[in-house]
């Protein structure tokens, strides 16, 4: 079943207005919630502009996707280089690998993963976000840490 996804989604055109509904809704909720702010703006200082600085989509970014979209990005991001699969619990370790290599073995190579490695800023900066008549305050800190390479 995961294979199948993987390899052949149907991305139904008509659910993705549905899909996308209910993203808003979530997406409004949250940036309302000092949380998702303060994860949002931790993830901008650190990260600047690498791909882990977007935790949420930008102001009407989701009103320009479609179905063509959607299938575009899954062509450009999904396939056997860039996927790994990893398995918990009891099992037999052998079935398991030979059932996998059976569901994955003529999947195409797609693209390579992608070289934009993470590179975490160094410097010590703070971010204050007004939220007048709040009742909440919400701190986050982050540290420098092992390098993702």
């Amino acid at each position: 079943l995961i294979a199948d996804l993987l390899r052949r989604p149907r991305f139904p055109a008509g659910e993705l207005p549905r899909v996308l509904a209910n993203f808003e809704r979530q997406l409004s909720v949250a940036r309302a919630e000092p949380d998702a702010l303060a994860d949002e703006a931790l993830a901008a200082l650190v990260w600047g502009d690498h791909p882990f600085a977007r935790t949420l989509p930008r102001a009407g970014q989701l009103a320009g996707y479609d179905i063509g979209t959607v299938q575009d990005f899954h062509a450009r991001n999904f396939g056997a280089l860039r996927t790994q699969v990893y398995v918990a619990g009891r099992f037999d370790r052998s079935a398991l690998e030979q059932a996998l290599r059976e569901v994955f073995a003529d999947w195409a190579a797609g693209p390579p993963p992608a070289d934009q490695p993470p590179v975490a800023s160094q410097q010590a900066r703070q971010q204050f976000i007004e939220r007048p008549g709040s009742n909440q305050t919400t701190v986050r800190i982050a540290v420098p840490g092992i390098a993702a390479t």
